[in-house]
């Protein structure tokens, strides 16, 4: 059974959309979807660049210290902390800058889930909250990526 015959099937018997493709019904609007990311992408950007400048202020208060967590965010900053979840998001959102039509719906769905992970993280891990709680803080990270993270989740889901 050819791929398209399955989906089909799979859609008529079980009612499930498989496949990647937009729901029955609801063209996907590729047009719309560009500006909507395109805007939430330079949000992202201002945001992630705005936590970049905070850190770069932070870093000889945190290679002060003894605690080796903040040391190496001073080293490698916010790639210190995130790990992977930042080089994840940011090879995502490559992809559908390479992607057209039905193509960008199932790396939209990729890079929104990234991109969710990644504003759970920042929300919720307790050395981007040492970091926000410094007192001379203007830029803090985990509200400020969070929002940005959200709406840009928000303009990936198709």
């Amino acid at each position: 059974m050819a791929a398209d015959a399955k989906a089909d099937w799979v859609l008529r018997v079980l009612g499930v959309q498989v496949g990647g493709a937009a729901p029955v019904g609801k063209p996907f609007d590729e047009a719309a979807f560009r500006r909507n990311f395109r805007a939430a992408l330079q949000a992202w950007s201002g945001a992630s660049e705005a936590v970049d400048a905070q850190i770069n202020e932070l870093r000889a208060v945190l290679l002060a210290t003894d605690d080796k967590d903040l040391k190496r965010i001073a080293e490698f900053g916010l790639n210190g902390m995130t790990g992977t979840r930042k080089v994840g998001l940011l090879t995502a959102l490559r992809e559908i800058g390479g992607a057209s039509g039905p193509a960008l719906i199932p790396l939209a769905r990729k890079a929104a889930q990234a991109a969710e992970e990644f504003r759970g993280f920042v929300q919720s891990d307790p050395r981007v909250r040492a970091c926000d709680a410094y007192p001379k803080i203007v830029t803090p990270i985990g509200p400020t990526l969070g929002r940005a993270l959200g709406a840009l989740a928000q303009a990936l889901t198709i």
